[in-house]
């Protein structure tokens, strides 16, 4: 468990470099890959329902 968390901390810290270093004309490339992802969540249920 402890390896995969320090994977996945190494992998996000990487993705946030080269969206740095990619500037802001990457905003929009990643919205777009936001708005794609919606669908693929699971529903959040709201207290009381």
């Amino acid at each position: 468990m402890t390896s995969r968390v320090i994977q996945l901390t190494l992998i996000d810290a990487l993705a946030t470099g080269v969206t740095l270093r990619r500037g802001e004309d990457f905003l929009p490339h990643l919205k777009k890959i936001k708005d794609s992802l919606r669908d693929t969540r699971f529903p959040v249920e709201k207290p009381g329902k």
